[in-house]
């Protein structure tokens, strides 16, 4: 539930997230699906490889806002620390 973003440590932002996917720090990941198709498809290959859940959001400006950031945020993640 894109909610979790509230109360969990985060990183917002392509290249934070794609590191800590990474480096196996990721307990969840939450992709706007208006985000560019590549940008996209490079998240759902590297969470597979990674076994990390995806939750998908209508838009970049709703993954901001949950993010309580004054932008829109392609990806976000919830990490382990």
């Amino acid at each position: 539930m894109i909610n979790e973003l509230k109360s969990n440590s985060k990183l917002i932002g392509l290249k934070q997230s794609i590191r800590a996917i990474e480096e196996g720090q990721v307990i969840k990941a939450f992709a706007a699906l208006n985000s560019a198709p590549d940008i996209l498809k490079k998240l759902v290959i590297l969470c597979e490889t990674n076994g990390v859940e995806i939750e998908y959001v209508e838009t970049m400006a709703e993954l901001g806002e949950v993010c309580e950031i004054d932008v829109g945020a392609s990806i976000a993640v919830i990490t382990k620390s």
